[in-house]
């Protein structure tokens, strides 16, 4: 019962502290939150325009791809994996 509660303890213990990955994996500092309100709206024109060359009879999908990775969506991409 007493080695029990002691793993439990170490366990709860390493959680709060952090993962034991923690000091292997790099985590991106983040940018206040003003810094991604031009690049989302940036992002919301650029859906809205190529919105417009889906809606035709044979839509490239390639191409609204290949716009999408090096636009402005492309930075969001990156950030929300930050």
């Amino acid at each position: 019962m007493v080695n029990s509660n002691f793993v439990f303890l170490l366990l709860n213990a390493d959680a709060i502290a952090g993962g034991f990955m923690d000091k292997y994996v790099k985590k991106k500092r983040l940018d206040p939150l003003e810094a991604y309100v031009p690049a989302v709206i940036l992002s919301q024109l650029q859906i809205k325009d190529l919105e417009k060359t889906l809606d035709d009879e044979k839509p490239e999908f390639a191409a609204c791809r290949s716009v999408l990775r090096s636009g402005p969506a492309a930075s969001l991409r990156v950030n929300i994996r930050a």
